[in-house]
């Protein structure tokens, strides 16, 4: 069995130090996928806490907060979007907004 000499055993450290580590790992937005109760009250709070991310995200690196966050319009599923516009909202899909 091979041992580590002293000299390599202080040296593990400074080689992880050297390693370049993201600042930020992307968190991909939450999605909806569903239109029931339950998913939607979840997709809420997942939607909530996606924006307290970003939002110190932004704070720290400076960045725009609006570029940086994803619509909700474009959280939407496409074909479920596409179902509710014309089936119940009856309006165009350019006509949707975010407020």
């Amino acid at each position: 069995m091979e041992t580590r000499s002293s000299k390599e055993k202080s040296s593990a450290p400074e080689r992880e130090s050297n390693i370049a580590h993201p600042i930020f790992t992307p968190m991909p937005p939450p999605e909806i996928t569903s239109t029931s109760h339950a998913a939607l009250v979840k997709w809420r709070k997942e939607r909530k806490i996606f924006e307290d991310i970003m939002t110190a995200r932004c704070l720290t690196s400076g960045e725009d907060d609006n570029t940086v966050t994803r619509s909700v319009k474009n959280s939407f599923d496409r074909k479920l979007l596409e179902i509710w516009r014309r089936l119940r909202w009856q309006i165009a899909v350019e006509d949707i907004d975010d407020a």
